[in-house]
């Protein structure tokens, strides 16, 4: 092979996307948090200031992933939308503050 067909050959080669380090989740959706985990380190800190949003509706159903990925466990999620996703060894830890007055209530 000549140094044109290497060149040629290696232009057709398509670089790997590099796994990005998006360790703080504030603001997202649980579909948003598996696919980041996903697609970057499955490592994670969820921060929240308003801890009554976090375990509002729809998200309060994604809770046996969170814990998945707060012990450790590996998760698959299968959905029509977005297919099947797979986290090995994921890492999760979580600071939540809430106001006084919804925790008493909620």
């Amino acid at each position: 092979m000549n140094l044109q067909q290497k060149i040629e050959a290696h232009s057709l080669v398509k670089p790997v996307r590099p796994k990005l380090p998006r360790l703080i989740y504030d603001q997202f959706t649980p579909a948003a948090f598996i696919r980041g985990m996903s697609e970057n380190h499955p490592v994670a800190l969820i921060l929240s200031d308003e801890a009554g949003t976090f375990f509002a509706y729809p998200r309060i159903g994604e809770i046996p992933v969170f814990n998945s990925a707060w012990n450790g466990s590996d998760i698959r999620k299968d959905s029509a939308t977005s297919g099947m996703v797979s986290i090995s060894a994921p890492r999760l830890s979580l600071s939540l503050q809430m106001q006084p007055d919804y925790f008493f209530t909620a």
